[in-house]
């Protein structure tokens, strides 16, 4: 079930976001392998977590942090490099992406 739903989802939605997993990779590892990333808790961390969404919103638009997620979305399951959400404004069902550290989530896209 969840594998025939993740080639759904690698077959429609990502290319129908205009993501594809080419674009992903490069955009994760401009973002990881490129930039050094500062110890957490730091004034350089808050700097750098703040350069990283600006970047990453700029790629992809809409860029959700943890909190952010949890007032906007109910977390149903995850499954690397997706999440399982279902939106708390309309109960829209769907999935988005998300990168490790900092964790951000993106690319909201309803379930059909």
């Amino acid at each position: 079930m969840v594998l025939g739903y993740y080639q759904e989802i690698r077959s429609n939605v990502l290319y129908q976001s205009e993501l594809t997993y080419g674009k992903i990779y490069l955009i994760l590892n401009k973002l990881e392998v490129n930039v050094d990333e500062p110890k957490y808790g730091t004034p350089e961390w808050d700097s750098y977590v703040a350069g990283i969404r600006e970047i990453l919103e700029s790629e992809v638009g809409e860029v959700w942090d943890t909190s952010d997620l949890q007032s906007d979305f109910t977390v149903e399951s995850f499954l690397a490099p997706m999440v399982f959400v279902t939106r708390k404004a309309d109960d829209q069902r769907g999935i988005m992406l998300f990168q490790h550290s900092p964790r951000f989530y993106h690319s909201f896209t309803p379930r059909s």
